[in-house]
């Protein structure tokens, strides 16, 4: 029921996209560009570069390493580029990508793409892509489809399908048919014929979900969340989680973070730690915390890390530690040191300490 039919659309997007999406796509996309022009009394090196040709940019890369001018460029790139030059800006991203400075250079390419130079979208979203940032990737993929450029239609179909956002992939897949591109005409036929399939599911998925069915409750979740009704989908996790499903208390403690529902957001976190979800404990303890309710943001803390997460152990390690309770700051010190924490390793043995002291203390001793 969760696939509808999608599973063999989503990886034909996945092999065009890497035909058109990558790094052959900056030698090629000057003929894409809508609307650009360069701007400032810029070398004919470095137009060509901020046009997306690759040897130009190393060619000028180059030639400023060479001279010893690399730096002293980039702070005046960098400059121009807070001034709202978008050609600077891409300019500073090509070079910092060049040398090594991947997130940065994304950054600024996004900085171009936002001050209006489009080709930069497809550098911005390419370069958030590789980064492992599919939410960064696809808002500046549908900027470039948004602005003409057919190969960011199909990277947002893409990492939109691929991250089950239907909505998405559908309004973005009739974008780039109207461009042209023929394959995603297919595809938004198909689009809508699942969502269509799923919404018919819901009736009945919503109907055994409130007779005490977790898989229809997820599952009603998961396809409001994919046909764009993301607001229902708080309903049927607060069923799952009632039903006595961790992830689901999780997803609808999530949902809610930020909103004026915090006493909602607290009882979902609290249930889902009690089901053994270990980041839960951590976050109730931190909201606990918030609200001035200590000892049971530590009670909390206790049973996260208990759970093995080292977070949990670290706020509640410290926490205990303000309290002077040495025995709990000392055990949890101790586990967040064995779960990877160096920091806690080095505050284990003065807890330690602490907490013999407090123990001669307490019998009465004349030390």
């Amino acid at each position: 029921m969760k696939s509808y039919g999608l599973t063999g659309v989503v990886a034909y997007f996945r092999l065009l996209s890497r035909a058109l999406v990558g790094a052959k796509m900056k030698r090629t996309l000057a003929h894409l560009v809508v609307g650009f022009t360069v701007i400032g009394s810029a070398s004919a090196q470095e137009q060509k570069c901020a046009m997306g040709d690759t040897v130009a940019c190393e060619d000028l890369y180059d030639e400023l390493v060479s001279e010893g001018a690399l730096e002293a460029k980039m702070a005046s790139l960098k400059e121009a580029c807070k001034k709202r030059s978008a050609r600077s800006c891409a300019l500073a991203g090509w070079l910092l990508t060049k040398n090594d400075e991947q997130e940065e250079g994304a950054q600024y390419w996004a900085k171009a793409c936002d001050l209006g130079l489009n080709v930069a979208c497809a550098w911005a979203a390419d370069a958030m892509l590789n980064l492992g940032d599919s939410e960064e990737a696809l808002t500046y993929a549908k900027k470039g489809c948004d602005r003409g450029n057919r190969s960011m239609c199909l990277l947002a179909v893409t990492v939109s399908s691929e991250n089950e956002m239907w909505h998405v992939a559908l309004t973005y897949s009739k974008k780039g048919c109207a461009l042209g591109l023929s394959e995603l005409c297919a595809a938004a036929r198909e689009l809508g014929r699942a969502m269509e399939r799923a919404k018919r599911a819901l009736p009945l998925l919503t109907s055994s979900c409130q007779a005490g069915e977790v898989e229809s409750c997820l599952t009603a979740a998961e396809i409001v969340i994919k046909i764009g009704r993301e607001r229902e989908a708080g309903r049927y996790w607060k069923m799952a989680c009632d039903l006595g499903d961790g992830d689901a208390c999780l997803n609808l403690a999530s949902s809610l973070e930020g909103s004026r529902n915090k006493k909602e957001r607290i009882y979902s976190l609290k249930k889902a730690c009690r089901l053994g979800r270990a980041e839960a404990c951590f976050e109730v303890g931190d909201e606990l915390l918030q609200v001035g309710q200590k000892k049971e943001a530590l009670h909390y803390w206790k049973k996260g890390c208990d759970l093995h997460d080292v977070e949990a152990c670290k706020a509640g390690s410290l926490e205990a530690e303000s309290e002077q309770r040495w025995d709990d700051a000392h055990e949890m010190a101790q586990k967040a040191c064995r779960l990877g924490d160096e920091e806690s390793c080095e505050r284990a043995p003065s807890l330690k300490e602490s907490s013999m002291e407090g123990e001669q203390t307490e019998g009465g001793g004349d030390w």
